[in-house]
């Protein structure tokens, strides 16, 4: 870990002396120096903020007496825009370096004691490090990182105009909102709620008219005289706003200026117990939801530290849905990691509107949905906004009476069921993953009270940890494992007239139709029945008529014949004829042996023969 330290000390150090040559004098640290500062850093707590009270050298042999302060701490770049802070900031690491008595200095000290004062969105500094440079430091010592945000009402009364704006800034900011400016009001973590909501401004003056501040005058009585807070709170200087909102998790790069809905992962600000541990979890995923598959082990343990160790990258691509019966454990998977995550950036979604519907602004800051018993109804619309939640960035995410507003989609879904069809597979799919939870512990309490017990006593804490130190490169986390769980849910997903042809390659015939099926490899007019070695003509309106039976009573719509005819071309290359067959000519199709049949269909499926399960055809 020294060693990532160091080079970040020598970057830091660089980037300071080029951006500050008008700055003298500039820092330069010896071998030794740097050496002595990795080694306190290591040690430090918080992690995240170093004081180093050493002699540091500076340029052209000049020196500083030892009780000049040298600090050097994490801080976002883009909160410090337009500050004097900017100029020895390296904008590659994010690092600052300054010395006791600067004018950077002094701001760094005036925005750490702010920190102390008010939530991380007001101020310069995070609370957590960058994981991608120092993995594995223990942020639960930092007094910084169990600082929660304060969701109580404001008051009716403040002592104060200045308090008044100061506590309003704790949960509202001006934004702009597309042509628009908007009061963004945080909503406290909830089930169903919305992170964010937009007020317009009238309603944000009607809504808070109650709520006054001590102007610091009197009446002719003697009395306090009180103002109206909220039009004074949009006309403030001291009044929090940005330029827009947006969505940026590590390692997403945030937008100068905009709001950041990101505000970390609950199990970063949980400390470490002793002896605690995730095996029972572990175990759990191996041998139950994975049902001992170890190929699909590692990619389930993959796709989950991807989220972890890096919430704000491109998106994977797969969703992971599992089948299973009630009480088979399929849930357990999900609820360790919505611990891990906590409410604001996981949910648990249990009707399929709430994921797909037009008013989605509850998943706009969401890394992570469990979409537990949300029926999939065969709606392509909804497939097509199903598709775009699991592959696409950025997404329109709209509120009620607001606009769409247009952000970047960092989100990741879990879907679980009992339901035999529960997902939109298309034939050439590659976006879901699709298990078959195991049942050697359906509804085993012992089981599941021990892995529940466990996940409250430090577990979910040492699972966060597991996955942030999870070695993945050896799984491409974007190529989703075939499975027969999946090639099932591509079966429930065909179309009308493939599915029909499907149950025609099963059987080996057409049902009611047999007759009109005329098989000749010698071009005689001599039929024969042995489709599984010879050539079989079939013609085309017996069987469109059979495919038109097979939907009977099914509420499916049905193709037209042509568009029957050009699907029936698209899934077997065979071009319609009309050979001379018993003294007439009729359209139909001169299909090749069954077997070959059977491997189109395969290639059509990314499916193998064990996968489709083809019986044996006398």
């Amino acid at each position: 870990m020294s060693a990532t330290i160091h080079d970040l000390t020598v970057k830091a150090t660089e980037r300071a002396k080029a951006a500050s040559e008008r700055y003298k004098p500039v820092v330069m640290w010896s071998e030794e120096k740097k050496q002595q500062f990795c080694e306190a850093f290591a040690s430090s707590e918080p992690p995240c903020i170093i004081m180093a009270r050493e002699r540091l050298d500076y340029g052209d042999s000049t020196t500083v007496n030892f009780n000049k302060i040298v600090t050097m701490v994490k801080i976002p770049y883009y909160k410090i825009i337009g500050t004097t802070l900017d100029e020895a900031v390296d904008r590659e690491t994010d690092w600052l370096v300054s010395f006791k008595g600067s004018q950077k200095y002094d701001d760094a000290e005036k925005r750490i004691q702010h920190f102390k004062e008010q939530w991380a969105y007001d101020a310069v500094f995070d609370c957590g490090i960058n994981r991608s440079y120092l993995s594995g430091l223990d942020c639960s010592t930092c007094p910084f990182a169990d600082k929660e945000l304060d969701y109580s009402p404001l008051q009716d009364v403040y002592g104060s105009v200045e308090a008044g704006i100061q506590d309003i800034n704790r949960l509202h900011s001006h934004v702009k909102a597309g042509k628009d400016t908007f009061v963004l009001k945080i909503n406290p973590p909830s089930e169903d709620g919305e992170p964010i909501t937009f007020q317009r401004l009238g309603a944000f003056r009607e809504w808070n008219a109650e709520v006054v501040a001590a102007t610091g005058k009197t009446d002719n009585d003697g009395n306090p005289i009180y103002t109206q807070l909220a039009p004074l709170w949009l006309s403030s200087r001291d009044r929090k706003k940005y330029e827009g909102v947006g969505f940026f998790p590590h390692p997403a790069k945030p937008v100068p200026g905009y709001f950041n809905l990101f505000r970390g992962f609950r199990a970063e600000r949980m400390k470490r117990i002793e002896n605690a541990s995730c095996s029972l979890y572990l175990e759990h995923v191996r041998n139950v939801i994975c049902d001992g598959d170890e190929r699909l082990y590692r990619y389930i343990m993959a796709w989950l530290a991807h989220m972890i160790q890096e919430p704000g990258a491109d998106k994977p691509g797969t969703a992971i849905a599992i089948r299973g019966p009630q009480g088979c454990g399929k849930g357990t998977l999900t609820k360790w990691i919505q611990a891990i995550i906590g409410p604001v950036h996981s949910m648990k979604i249990s009707t399929g509107d709430r994921l797909t519907g037009r008013f989605n602004a509850h998943l706009m800051d969401k890394v992570f949905i469990n979409a537990d018993e949300a029926i999939w109804s065969g709606d392509k619309r909804i497939a097509g906004t199903l598709k775009a939640l699991i592959t696409e960035s950025p997404l329109d995410f709209e509120q009620k009476g607001v606009n769409p507003i247009s952000l970047p989609s960092y989100l990741r879904i879990i879907f679980t069921s009992n339901e035999k069809w529960m997902v939109p597979a298309e034939s050439d799919d590659r976006r879901f993953v699709v298990l078959d939870c195991g049942t050697s512990h359906v509804k085993d309490r012992p089981y599941y009270n021990a892995l529940n017990e466990q996940m409250g006593n430090g577990g979910a804490v040492e699972l966060y940890h597991t996955l942030l130190e999870w070695d993945y490169s050896d799984v491409d986390v974007r190529q989703a494992p075939s499975t027969r769980a999946l090639i099932a849910q591509k079966l429930e997903s065909l179309p009308t007239v493939d599915r029909w042809w499907y149950g025609v390659l099963h059987r080996g015939a057409t049902t009611n139709i047999e007759y009109t099926m005329e098989c000749d490899d010698t071009g005689d007019g001599h039929a024969s029945p042995n489709w599984m070695q010879e050539r079989c003509f079939y013609v085309t309106q017996d069987m469109y008529r059979a495919y038109l039976d097979s939907l009977k009573g099914s509420g499916k719509r049905a193709a037209d014949d042509i568009a029957f005819g050009r699907r029936l071309k698209e899934l077997t290359g065979v071009e319609p004829s009309r050979p001379m067959r018993g003294g007439q000519r009729r359209k139909g199709f001169d299909f090749p042996p069954l077997p070959h049949c059977r491997e189109l269909f395969e290639q059509f499926m990314a499916a193998t023969a064990a996968d489709l399960d083809w019986p044996e055809v006398a």
